[in-house]
């Protein structure tokens, strides 16, 4: 029970930095992005280990960039909040991302949702992120304003399954 007025969610002030699960998340060439810290928790939980987040639809930093492209990311996972401010942040990221030469897909929970309120609904949330991940949207046309464009492609990595097919069930 806040006081009224009171923002139900904030960040430190200043600049943003770090990368939260730096070392398992930069560990393969594959990430899953979440908008929020609690959502990447949510991944981290159900055994996904290659997981972080941005701060917030506007939080996704040059250090993050840096990282993903030094440790040969190859392909991001966007898996931001399904709703307006998730949507339009998650196609000018990945124009961003496809100007890097990385490739980004959309993760897509249903409408209103994000990865720790989808999680919760479900009785085996694990499968049901695997499902979501599985069922990404190859987003290779972005450009502002339009929405993204699926290229029917699965997401699959050097003749691979998909991260998201290959839940690591270690917690460190």
């Amino acid at each position: 029970n806040l006081r009224a007025g009171t923002a139900k969610h904030l960040y430190l002030p200043g600049e943003h930095r770090g990368i939260w699960n730096r070392e398992a998340a930069l560990s393969g060439t594959e990430v899953i992005l979440c908008e929020a810290l609690l959502d990447a928790l949510t991944f981290r939980v159900q055994g996904f280990a290659n997981v972080t987040a941005s701060f917030g639809t506007a939080g996704f930093t040059r250090e993050m960039l840096a990282a993903f492209i030094n440790h040969k990311i190859a392909e991001v996972y966007i898996a931001y909040d399904n709703d307006e401010a998730g949507n339009r942040a998650a196609e000018k990221l990945a124009a961003q991302l496809h100007g890097e030469g990385l490739r980004a897909y959309r993760v897509r929970f249903p409408a209103g949702e994000d990865a720790n309120s989808f999680a919760l609904k479900n009785d085996k949330p694990d499968e049901a992120l695997l499902a979501l991940l599985i069922g990404a949207e190859f987003m290779d046309s972005v450009s502002s304003g339009q929405q993204p464009v699926s290229s029917g492609q699965q997401p699959v990595s050097s003749g691979q399954q998909p991260v998201a097919s290959r839940p690591s069930k270690q917690y460190s």
